[in-house]
């Protein structure tokens, strides 16, 4: 009968194992039982045997497993014999600091299980002895059955039973995924080549030989890479593994033969993306290892006593970002053959969506190489263009930093002239190239506002036609003047771009900013050029356009006539009493010139009825009709006309940038 050295309670609650390394504790037991075979084989030649045992709660069918309850770990190692018992019943214990122990791994045991069993058979000074014990936090009090037996066989059986119920929901069932994260943390111990035999087995018959899974899985590189930083030597191992070990490219960071941190390769090598290798493909894996990972590795082994980084960034020490970084250029050397193909292929990729679809980011090409090499190959066109945008604003900010920079540094020194002469033409290029790809954003803008038009006049899915709401919102945002939004977000240049300079637009804004009065869709007002800059101050305005929309397709235009509706809104303005929303007089008089549009689809009906009640024309490409009377002008524009003369107009500039 032994006392355990130190408070267990205590030491149990301060231990630290988070709830998703629930199975820390299998894999602390094996390990422990390989460092016993490797502890016996010392003084004997024997061949090494694992067996783990999972007991779960009752199995409902089979595709639904029975959570584990018990974990039976047996291995033929040296057993617990009086050093190793002396050392399991002192709290860190030093006793495998050469292997790589902790002496704390027994207290991830009732970490996560309610108690432990162990039954070791073991041979000590020319003796076959039989040790048996539980493990709890019930009491310090260790009451170890000890006896000499006639049995020769060397056993030991650790039963961790009863699995608690936080670490229990987090673990996972299959036994195949089980035996996936036991590769994943022995995965140094399985590549020795006389590493033991190791078996999973469940409660309902099936099993698993980690060792053959694990030969079929991995396939070794050729070549170990050895590397030094800071006078430390480290080992870099190069693999090639089927997803079913890991479903992504990893490197692992390992102290002691054991796996101790995971790094996403596909976020440290930006092309290194999907699977490599179309006949054969693998993920590739790059084991870490080193006497100095070995010394720095945490009590708990979850994590490692280095730094992140240098604080000030200078100072000649180890850290996990020089470590990852040396690692990272090794494998992209590694992988250049399969990496150089995917960069080719992602950078003409960007190029011809550049030219393409978005020429406002050439100028990116020329000037951010280097950023568009950081774009992940395979990406979608939306996503593409959110990083282009970010560029181009990085880029734009770069600029306007370095024109700050090059006249302070005139200011300070004009003794350089000639160098400064060079470098502002330099700088002036860019903001050239800048300029353009501004130009280049607006034409783009029109292109798509004309697509999205075009769309708008087209049947949908439904088999109906969009509201009007949505032709409305295009040409001019809703609910809002031209005190509210900027002129890039309007588009009446789609009816005519003498429109975009009028002194002031409200859309869908009622008389009076009375609801229960008429809204005309859109009201554009002008001053004469001598007035051109004055607000509403009761002079009579110059001009004023009227827009009615309606539909596209919609049938009942006689019945719901849109030139009277347009008529009786002039005339209302006409009677110098209705109010803009900031309640002022909308004055007109003898010389106001008012310019009315209609935007419709004119079916035949309607047609005739224009000319024959009011007068109208066609125009000369027959997609539309008009009639001028005195100061009065009026048009019906058909969607088919803005769309064919808005492609006009621009198709020069379309051409242009290609699009």
């Amino acid at each position: 009968m032994r006392k355990f050295n130190v408070n267990l309670k205590g030491r149990i609650k301060n231990f630290s194992l988070p709830e998703n390394k629930s199975l820390m504790p299998l894999f602390e037991a094996v390990v422990n039982s390989l460092q016993a075979i490797e502890e016996r084989k010392k003084n004997a030649s024997f061949y090494g045997k694992i067996y783990i045992k999972i007991d779960r709660e009752e199995t409902i069918s089979d595709e639904i497993l029975g959570c584990i309850e018990d974990i039976t770990i047996i291995d033929n190692g040296i057993g617990f014999n009086e050093s190793n018992f002396d050392s399991f019943m002192e709290s860190d214990s030093e006793y495998k600091e050469k292997l790589g122990g902790k002496g704390v791994g027994r207290f991830s045991w009732l970490k996560a299980f309610e108690k432990v069993n162990v039954h070791s058979n073991y041979e000590d000074e020319g003796e076959y002895r039989y040790r048996d014990f539980d493990f709890s936090l019930n009491s310090d009090i260790i009451d170890d059955k000890y006896s000499v037996v006639e049995n020769k066989d060397i056993l030991t059986v650790i039963k961790l039973c009863s699995f608690k119920e936080n670490y229990k929901k987090n673990a996972p069932k299959e036994l195949e995924t089980i035996a996936i994260k036991l590769i994943q943390h022995c995965f140094v111990y399985l590549l020795e080549k006389d590493c033991p035999r190791i078996e999973l087995a469940d409660n309902n018959g099936s099993s698993i030989i980690i060792n053959d899974l694990f030969k079929t899985k991995v396939i070794l590189e050729d070549g170990i890479d050895v590397f030094s930083i800071e006078q430390n030597e480290f080992t870099l191992t190069k693999f090639r593994v089927d997803n079913a070990i890991i479903n992504a490219h990893k490197m692992y960071l390992c102290a002691n033969n054991r796996l101790v941190d995971t790094k996403d390769l596909s976020k440290l090598i930006v092309n290194l993306d999907n699977v490599l290798d179309a006949e054969k493909p693998f993920w590739f894996l790059g084991i870490v290892t080193a006497s100095y990972l070995d010394e720095n590795v945490d009590m708990n082994r979850l994590s490692f006593t280095i730094p992140e980084t240098a604080e000030d960034g200078i100072n000649p020490i180890v850290t996990i970002a020089k470590i990852i970084d040396a690692v990272t250029q090794l494998i992209e050397k590694h992988l250049s053959s399969f990496l150089t193909p995917i960069a080719e292929k992602k950078k003409k990729r960007i190029e011809d969506y550049i030219t393409a679809k978005a020429p406002q980011y050439r100028h990116i090409l020329k000037y951010m190489p280097d950023q568009l090499d950081s774009i992940k190959p395979g990406i979608s066109d939306d996503k593409l263009d959110i990083m282009l945008y970010q560029l181009d604003r990085d880029f734009e900010l770069e600029t306007k930093k370095e024109g700050a920079e090059l006249v302070e540094q005139l200011k300070n020194d004009v003794t350089k002239l000639d160098i400064y002469k060079s470098k502002f033409q330099e700088h002036i290029a860019r903001i050239s190239d800048e300029n353009k790809s501004i130009l280049a954003k607006y034409v783009a803008h029109r292109k798509s506002i004309i697509d999205l038009f075009e769309i708008g006049m087209q049947k949908q899915n439904d088999e109906s036609y969009v509201r009007e709401r949505f032709m409305h919102n295009l040409i001019y945002p809703m609910n809002t003047t031209s005190d509210e939004i900027d002129y890039e977000q309007h588009n009446l240049w789609l009816v005519d771009e003498r429109l975009a300079y009028f002194f002031f637009a409200s859309s869908d804004i009622p008389f009076n900013n009375d609801r229960s009065e008429d809204r005309p869709d859109i009201m554009l007002f002008d001053h004469s050029i001598a007035l051109l800059e004055a607000q509403n101050d009761g002079t009579a305005y110059d001009t004023i356009v009227i827009f009615e929309l309606k539909k596209p397709m919609r049938t009942d235009l006689t019945t719901n006539n849109p030139v009277e509706q347009i008529i009786r809104y002039m005339a209302k303005i006409q009677t110098n009493t209705v109010t803009d929303r900031n309640g002022r007089i909308i004055h007109t008089d003898e010389h106001t010139k008012f310019y009315l549009y209609v935007v419709c689809d004119v079916l035949d009906k309607y047609k005739n009825e224009l000319i024959t009640l009011f007068n109208f024309d066609e125009t000369i490409d027959r997609l539309g009709m008009f009639r001028m009377k005195d100061n009065v002008y009026i048009e019906v524009l058909t969607y088919d006309k803005i769309i064919n003369d808005a492609k006009k107009r621009n198709k020069i500039l379309f051409d242009k940038l290609g699009i």
